[in-house]
């Protein structure tokens, strides 16, 4: 009856994904994805479909424009599926962190474990140059980095030793620390961040993870 009712049109697909008719699924989730661009669930979905009839090219380039909206743990998973099944490893690079993350809206503890110490200093450091979502707005002396989340990192990778942090100096050294801290090491707490970062970098962050989450 509407054509252009995103809910009913994703349902349709599900209807066939459920009656193993998979390539009339992806017709429907292809148009769910048109109608809500900004969305992860038909993104996922879409994934799922491309998956489910080994067009493993599709399926990645579908899993990585879903990353790319929200990156969302269970993308991450289907993406490392798809990774073997191309014949490539997966990894993320993720670490485990102890501490919550700089905001501009929020008062954090002190921390005195190092480097997260300095993590956390480096805000101090920042802050009248950001906006209240962590965007740096104005030019400064201190930094280059557009980002109050990649500008922590900076500052703490001066005085942080240990493999952990290995890979994310190689990705300082190499221009992609923004890439690292908003993909590999994303939190909702940066979402306004990583959108704005996606919305500028987004040919920049699909190299990335293909050329550096999978190997």
């Amino acid at each position: 009856i509407d054509s252009s009712y995103f809910r009913a049109t994703l349902y349709a697909g599900d209807c066939y994904w459920l009656t193993e008719r998979h390539e009339d699924a992806i017709v429907f989730y292809k148009k769910a994805v048109e109608m809500q661009p900004g969305l992860l669930e038909p993104r996922k979905f879409l994934t799922d479909a491309y998956m489910s009839t080994e067009s493993w090219a599709l399926a990645l380039d579908a899993c990585i424009d879903g990353i790319l909206v929200y990156p969302d743990a269970g993308m991450f998973t289907r993406l490392d599926s798809i990774s073997k099944m191309l014949g490539k490893k997966f990894d993320r690079h993720w670490m485990a962190r102890q501490n919550s993350l700089n905001q501009m809206r929020v008062d954090q503890l002190e921390l005195k474990e190092e480097p997260w110490s300095y993590y956390r200093d480096a805000k101090l450091k920042i802050e009248e140059y950001c906006d209240e979502a962590g965007v740096i707005i104005k030019q400064n002396k201190i930094t280059t980095k557009d980002y109050l989340e990649t500008y922590s990192w900076e500052y703490m990778l001066q005085y942080a030793s240990g493999e952990d942090f290995d890979f994310a100096k190689k990705m300082e050294k190499e221009g992609n620390l923004d890439c690292y801290v908003f993909i590999s090491m994303f939190h909702y707490s940066v979402y306004d961040q990583f959108v704005d970062f996606v919305s500028n970098n987004r040919d920049k962050a699909k190299y990335y993870i293909k050329n550096y989450l999978m190997q």
